[in-house]
């Protein structure tokens, strides 16, 4: 039987400005020297007037008598109590009268309520008349659902063109930064994109390290020639300098130090289009299945052969042992990133011709044997 399973996950806008808000309430108290009127004031209107603020944020502009950042929530509950424990007013702290209560009854049980007043969660009015609210302060762990609709009109081209790159359709940075942000908030995180693209994920997670000095990571997956013309260009350019003009850095930008590899997986098709093929009868050089000391009558039944990949193989007959030079095929290749894959093991250290990974087992690249590169060799084991 199939079972089918729905996974629901919240997820959290990114709490940059929470961080600016934080900082310019404790710099305004810093001001004034304590969190009296005036500092209240001052910040309220510094909330207000900020452009950069959602609404949802502009409500946290009050300060209390600690400098704490708050904002007020109903206690209200969304639909009638039927319970008479939901209804139960609030003693008012200073005439000592009960409280006016929510219609609906209050969102919260006695006792949490009682809690909550006990650890200064609640807020009272100048008197009895007014409904008490909750009282919900801001931190840096302060997080906010991300809504549903996110509203971002730019062009991903405007991106491209101060890079001085072109690409067909891309996304802006902008909304990727929203995504990517909301999601891997922890800083050192892991984002994959099977779809690369012009870079725009890669483009967002550099912004984002270089705004809050995040370790994120990226790994980007595509299949066209436009990852040598845009997608790396792109990285080199974003890691550079964050200003572009005209495809030049602008003097004031600031880059990020940033390391990136990239891997090509080729394909069979490849490999058949690299490989050199010759008959037996056209070549005086050993056959991979003759023995020198004695014709092998396998070689009989072999009617083409690979003669790059018989040249890049070393036979000891004697010893039993089969090397494999791969630098006579593929000159350019990071051996060591390559075995580091197939093996599934940690690199140590490299050189110019081994690489010794984690438990210590060193290989040199002209001296391999077959067996540790077998799943790169396209013939059957």
């Amino acid at each position: 039987m199939f079972v089918a399973q729905t996974i629901r996950k919240q997820i959290n806008q990114q709490n940059g400005n929470n961080a600016l808000i934080l900082q310019t309430a404790a710099n305004i108290v810093n001001k004034y020297g304590s969190a009296n009127e005036e500092a209240k004031k001052d910040f309220s209107s510094w909330v207000s007037k900020n452009p950069n603020l959602s609404g949802g944020e502009k409500a946290y502009r009050y300060l209390d008598e600690k400098g704490k950042v708050y904002q007020s929530v109903s206690l209200r509950a969304p639909e009638p109590r039927t319970d008479e424990k939901f209804h139960q007013p609030l003693i008012h702290p200073i005439t000592k009268k009960p409280c006016a209560v929510p219609p609906n009854g209050f969102s919260r049980t006695p006792d949490t309520l009682k809690d909550m007043v006990k650890n200064n969660g609640i807020i009272f009015g100048k008197d009895e008349t007014t409904q008490p609210r909750q009282k919900m302060v801001l931190t840096s762990e302060s997080k906010k659902q991300l809504t549903s609709v996110i509203q971002d009109a730019k062009k991903g081209k405007a991106d491209l063109l101060p890079l001085n790159l072109d690409f067909p359709y891309c996304h802006p940075v902008s909304l990727y930064e929203t995504l990517v942000g909301a999601e891997i908030q922890t800083k050192n995180d892991i984002v994959i994109d099977f779809f690369g693209g012009s870079g725009t994920t890669a483009h967002a997670v550099i912004n984002l390290n270089r705004e809050d000095g995040g370790r994120r990571k990226y790994i980007l997956v595509e299949a066209n020639d436009y990852f040598h013309t845009v997608i790396l260009p792109r990285v080199k350019k974003v890691v550079f300098s964050d200003k572009w003009k005209d495809g030049k850095a602008k003097a004031d930008g600031k880059g990020v130090s940033h390391f990136c590899k990239y891997f090509a997986l080729e394909q069979y098709e490849d490999t058949l289009r690299r490989a050199s093929y010759v008959n037996d009868s056209e070549t005086d050089a050993p056959s991979f299945f003759d023995n020198p000391f004695e014709k092998s009558p396998f070689s009989a039944y072999v009617f083409l052969r690979d003669k790059k990949m018989s040249d890049a193989l070393k036979i000891d007959y004697e010893a039993d042992k089969i090397t494999v030079d791969f630098q006579k095929l593929y000159p350019e290749i990071d051996w060591a990133e390559t075995l580091s894959c197939i093996k599934g093991k940690f690199i140590k250290s490299v050189t110019t011709d081994s690489v010794t990974f984690a438990d210590n087992e060193t290989i040199k690249f002209a001296e391999m044997d077959y067996r540790d590169i077998l799943p790169l060799i396209w013939w059957d084991k």
